[in-house]
């Protein structure tokens, strides 16, 4: 049973590495980092500390 749990995630990952090497001039399409980058990543970190707000609500109710 776990053996073929392992193998069936070994194919899954390497099915993505596939998929990645297979389109990698796609990815040298994506534009040079820049003011955009920062902009992103500060737009995921607002999303990243309002998802763990969300949770500890979340757990908070449960405790009470």
């Amino acid at each position: 049973m776990a053996s073929g749990l392992l193998f069936v995630f070994a194919c899954g990952m390497g099915t993505l590495l596939l998929l990645v090497g297979t389109f990698t001039a796609l990815l040298a399409g994506i534009p040079k980092s820049g003011v955009w980058m920062v902009r992103i990543n500060r737009l995921f970190g607002w999303i990243l500390l309002g998802v763990g707000e969300y949770f500890l609500i979340q757990a908070g109710m449960l405790w009470f």
